[in-house]
């Protein structure tokens, strides 16, 4: 038999196996932030299915020209675009034996269940980082410290061979504000670096204000995002040591990371990551015992400069 999760009710459940257990927003997965959340599951679709989004881009047309009384409102439109993503399935399974005792409680091992969460957690944020690099339209490169390049055909323009700082954050809110970048939360921008990203902004004299995340107002304490450590000049920091790589550049260390705004990559749904149970593996007489994660959905980075004329973040990189 199999066991698939459920609330904290009847048979056969516990905590582990719980939605209390929904592995969403694990430590490890924090470049899932950057993500927009799938709002709709699409039951039926199989592995490999291609899932549409449709986006809506700017108005260009202006309103300044004055109405008389006997004139119509005028039409307009925004653009409008079709985007597909796939849906892969995905999953691990953990094997353990002992004796089941209970058979009103799963015996599940928590070191099991936690080794599983950790690994869950760095394979979604493995995907989302691979996706946001693969379709990547803005490139900016650390030249020097008070030089820098900038593309916008997802193609870095040269080695980095400086650490991060103010100015280099300062140019690249430059860009995001003339390419019409959305802020991520209406008010700031995110940005989701490497250690070495940490390191060289708060090494810089210049980022004197700083707001470490103990001094935040406590009614922003909810929105915390998974691993911030802080905000300047409109930007909320978030430190990854997982994926995101310190190791970039003329052989060295100079961080590496994303700058994200409003709507930067899509998730598709089918069924979302949870826990299956198998309390009998091997017909052992529920001796040996197994538990699983899958989960079947997909990520696309939606918005292509090329294409749309529009992109939502900037990958701080090197060649």
């Amino acid at each position: 038999m199999s066991q698939t999760w459920s609330e904290l009710s009847g048979a056969y459940t516990n905590p582990e196996l719980s939605k209390q257990a929904r592995m969403i927003a694990w430590k490890q997965a924090r470049c899932y932030e950057a993500v927009t959340k799938a709002s709709e599951f699409n039951i039926g679709k199989q592995a490999g299915s291609q899932l549409s989004v449709r986006l809506y881009g700017r108005i260009t047309t202006m309103s300044d020209t004055a109405l008389n009384e006997n004139q119509k409102i005028p039409f307009s439109k925004a653009s409008e675009y079709t985007v597909t993503a796939t849906a892969y399935r995905r999953g691990l399974a953990s094997v353990w034996t002992g004796t089941r005792a209970d058979l009103d409680r799963l015996d599940v091992e928590n070191k099991v269940i936690m080794g599983l969460r950790e690994q869950g957690g760095r394979t979604l944020n493995k995907i989302v980082y691979d996706a946001l690099v693969a379709a990547r339209s803005f490139c900016y490169n650390a030249l020097t410290s008070s030089t820098h390049g900038f593309t916008t055909n997802g193609t870095p323009s040269g080695a980095a061979v400086s650490d991060f700082s103010m100015y280099h954050l300062r140019k690249m809110r430059l860009y995001a504000k003339k390419y019409n970048m959305p802020m991520a939360d209406g008010q700031n921008y995110w940005f989701f670096g490497s250690p070495r990203i940490e390191d060289g902004l708060m090494g810089d004299v210049a980022s004197g204000g700083f707001v470490d995340i103990s001094k935040y107002d406590p009614s922003r304490v909810a929105g915390l995002l998974a691993g911030e450590i802080g905000k300047i000049s409109n930007t909320r920091f978030v430190i990854d040591n997982d994926r995101i790589a310190d190791d970039i550049g003329t052989g060295s260390v100079y961080g590496s990371g994303f700058m994200v705004g409003a709507d930067a990559i899509h998730e598709v749904m089918v069924y979302p990551m949870h826990f299956r149970y198998q309390p009998n593996l091997g017909q052992d007489f529920g001796n040996q015992s197994a538990i699983a994660w899958q989960s079947l959905s997909g990520y696309k980075v939606v918005w292509d400069y090329t294409t749309h004329g529009q992109a939502n973040y900037i990958h701080y990189t090197s060649t």
